[in-house]
């Protein structure tokens, strides 16, 4: 199993893997993270002995949202892949071709609906 630099990647006897968000407190993403859970979803397709993934995160805010401001977070072959850092982060969110289970808390839900809402208002 291949080791990352900002998740942790698991499978237990149950079928079950497990993807963690290692950027506390708040898991901002950006496309170095999104490839990271793309390629482990990949590994987890091309295994039998996992049917079931998990996503969860350290820290206290599951995921606060896209930081594409942070120049050191930045992955430079954005703008070469899909002309834009956003772009790029669709391209590789659709690479995951199984469905995820989110572990997170009530809180954390009710800030993920808000996110959405809030996203879809302004889109």
């Amino acid at each position: 199993m291949t080791t990352y630099k900002d998740i942790g990647v698991d499978k237990d006897s149950n079928f079950v893997g497990t993807i963690e968000m290692r950027r506390p407190p708040h898991n901002f993403f950006d496309m170095e993270l999104i490839q990271q859970i793309a390629t482990a979803m990949e590994e987890f397709d091309k295994d039998d002995s996992v049917r079931a993934v998990v996503l969860c995160a350290q820290g206290k805010s599951f995921c606060a949202g896209a930081n594409f401001n942070d120049p050191k977070r930045q992955n430079e072959d954005a703008t070469k892949v899909g002309g834009s850092p956003t772009n790029h982060l669709y391209q590789e969110a659709v690479r995951l071709r199984r469905e995820i289970a989110a572990e997170m808390s009530p809180a954390q839900i009710a800030q993920a609906q808000r996110a959405a809402r809030d996203w879809l208002a302004a889109h």
